[in-house]
């Protein structure tokens, strides 16, 4: 009865044969290795292929973490793109588009991304993707040091068993033959990679130089031009919001002076000069600095002087107001006169504004010198008027010329940063102490010849 074939062939035992070889092998192996370690087999030993197994070590652990800082880098880079992206889109919804500059700014916000993108594929193509396929040859390269490595085993193996037949009591012929073509074989294996890879390693580890110099170049280069190109979309950005800058605040500058010119029309219809000069704005008038001559607290003259109409000109410095008899009027009056002193005497009023240095002079009463002594330069100024914390500011909308030390000079729009007085019983009404901004000079002045920043 003929056999039927059932299609299944019977088990292969090449497998298994492949599968014992390579086990027989890795036990020979482990024994020469240890009858190295015990020193009961000679180690074959190469000094220069062990310095260019070093060098290679190195080189990968170099390498291995160039890679792992870059590719932190481009993390932190796509991460920059998205923040850098949501930035400059809140900037271009912010910037009104009735501003200056709207289109140039738009435009610029919209060209950021593209550089962005620009920059990262350039890292990944020219940096990233290069180095990935450089460490992958140190993997072919460590297979052929560890297949080196058995293949001088091997030969270690098949040199130290020669050796031991050739060496025992009783010689085989037949064993020693074949030991021999073993070791004539396993030297053949080891002595052709040993030799290619003496010649490969250290032209892999010279080829470093190159390789990462272009590398470099590549990361320089890139930056470079991301740096560069937008570095020109800021500045156009920057020259704008400049500009916008300046016609913000020449607005505000134009707005102040609206405002003072207001100020100007109003004083303009409250004060007037002479009939003569009816239609001329007047300029505010100070209130009097003033000292009682008699040792009595100053007065305000215009709540409690029996004067009226009394010439309403700036009077401060050394000027001093007090009663005076009526028979000293005239005799002051003309030798006022011949000093050449300001004197201004109204005929109508029994009040009279003279120098302070003319009232010593017609010995007034010794008491007027211990309530006002008048300043001899700027150094007393200082010590009466010592730097102390800014109150506010204020910017002058007239100009005063002090007739005294003590009392500052300015023009028109020169901002003064008032202080306090150092004694509350040297403030009189309507004056103010300040330092002005622009020179730092220091001193007192009419509180209506400024106005009061907010």
């Amino acid at each position: 009865m003929a056999e039927h074939s059932t299609g299944v062939s019977p088990p292969s035992t090449s497998g298994g044969r492949g599968f014992g070889k390579i086990l027989q092998k890795s036990v020979i192996r482990t024994k020469a290795k240890v009858l190295q370690n015990l020193g009961k087999a000679d180690k074959t030993r190469d000094d220069d292929f062990e310095q260019h197994v070093q060098n290679f070590n190195d080189q990968q652990v170099a390498v291995e973490r160039l890679q792992k800082e870059l590719k932190h880098y481009t993390a932190c880079v796509r991460d920059m793109a998205v923040a850098s992206y949501c930035m400059y889109k809140t900037i271009k919804e912010t910037y009104e588009i009735n501003w200056t500059g709207y289109t140039e700014v738009a435009s610029a916000v919209e060209q950021m991304p593209n550089l962005w993108e620009d920059y990262q594929i350039k890292l990944t193509e020219q940096v990233i993707n290069p180095l990935t396929n450089y460490i992958n040859r140190f993997q072919d390269m460590k297979k052929m040091i560890s297949k080196r490595g058995r293949k001088l085993t091997d030969y270690d193996s098949a040199r130290h068993n020669h050796e031991s037949l050739c060496t025992a009591k009783r010689h085989d012929e037949a064993k020693i033959t074949k030991a021999l073509d073993e070791l004539n074989e396993a030297r053949q294996v080891y002595e052709n990679i040993n030799v290619r890879l003496n010649e490969e390693l250290p032209e892999f580890h010279a080829d470093r130089i190159g390789f990462l110099a272009s590398l470099f170049n590549a990361i320089f280069t890139a930056e470079n031009i991301f740096q560069h190109e937008s570095a020109k979309l800021k500045d156009s950005m920057s020259e704008v919001t400049l500009k916008l800058c300046g016609e913000s605040n020449r607005e505000s500058k134009s707005s102040i002076l609206r405002s003072d010119s207001d100020v100007d029309r109003a004083d303009n219809n409250h004060q007037s000069v002479s009939k003569k000069d009816s239609a001329t704005a007047a300029k505010p008038v100070p209130n009097p600095r003033t000292v009682s001559p008699y040792g009595n607290e100053a007065t305000d003259h215009s709540a409690s002087s029996p004067v009226k109409d009394v010439d309403q000109s700036p009077v401060h410095g050394n000027s001093q107001w007090y009663e005076a008899p009526e028979s000293s009027k005239s005799s002051m009056s003309k030798k006022a006169g011949e000093e050449k002193k300001e004197s201004k005497v109204n005929s109508s009023s029994n009040a009279v504004c003279i120098d302070a240095n003319v009232i010593d002079h017609y010995s007034m009463p010794k008491a007027f010198d211990s309530i006002y002594q008048v300043p001899t330069s700027n150094q007393l100024i200082e010590s009466l008027y010592p730097d102390d914390e800014v109150l506010y500011k204020v910017v002058a909308t007239h100009s005063y010329v002090g007739d005294d030390t003590d009392e500052l000079s300015f023009e028109p729009g020169e901002v003064i940063s008032v202080v306090p007085f150092s004694d509350p019983d040297d403030k009189d009404e309507g004056w103010l102490v300040g330092i002005k901004d622009s020179s730092k000079e220091k001193g007192v002045f009419p509180e209506n010849f400024t106005k009061r920043l907010e």
